[in-house]
């Protein structure tokens, strides 16, 4: 699926909860843009336990990444991964990385959204490898984001650095592709 299009448009709706959290990763120099793209699609203001359409939301997004660019998609959604509330199951990055397809479904109803496929490819050498397979709606930049947050906020004890790139052997969504796949290694 393409970048910020909704696999259902009219029927997938999104926890206000969502917005409001990116809506705070986004930095305060930035934030009145912010407010003005969303408020342009129609998401005037948000209660975190309600239901908004997701489009407008995915479509404020399309053009907050238009105007301040990849890389500060990545950053906003480092931000986001680093604040969240999370399960107290998740103790450490596997459990993150295995746990973000149910939580991210928990904020979403009314029809498909993609999925986060984690796979765990064993450790070798002393360094754990693992791929994240997604087929969400977000932008790939975003979604490296996400990733690179949790590995920052679950990196191992004793472990300097827990590396995510974006898997370019493989298609990519910002291309048109159904999915993007990134690679996490640590150790």
């Amino acid at each position: 699926m393409a970048e910020f299009t909704s696999y259902e448009p009219n029927g997938v709706e999104v926890l206000g909860e969502v917005i409001e959290s990116f809506v705070l990763a986004v930095p305060d120099d930035l934030r009145d843009f912010c407010h003005a793209a969303l408020q342009t699609h129609g998401i005037r203001k948000t209660v975190p336990a309600e239901f908004y359409r997701a489009q407008p939301f995915l479509d404020a997004m399309k053009d907050i990444a238009q105007r301040m660019g990849r890389n500060m998609m990545t950053r906003i959604g480092e931000r986001i991964a680093l604040r969240v509330k999370l399960p107290p199951e998740w103790q450490d990055l596997a459990d993150a990385l295995e746990g973000l397809d149910r939580g991210y479904h928990s904020k979403y109803r009314g029809g498909e959204i993609g999925r986060w496929q984690y796979h765990h490819q064993g450790d070798v050498g002393g360094l754990t490898r693992g791929t994240m397979v997604s087929t969400n709606h977000y932008c790939c930049a975003f979604d490296r984001g996400v990733l690179e947050g949790f590995a920052r906020r679950f990196r191992p004890a004793g472990i300097t650095d827990v590396v995510v790139r974006h898997d370019d052997s493989r298609p990519c969504r910002k291309d048109g592709a159904n999915s993007c796949t990134y690679i996490i290694t640590w150790g």
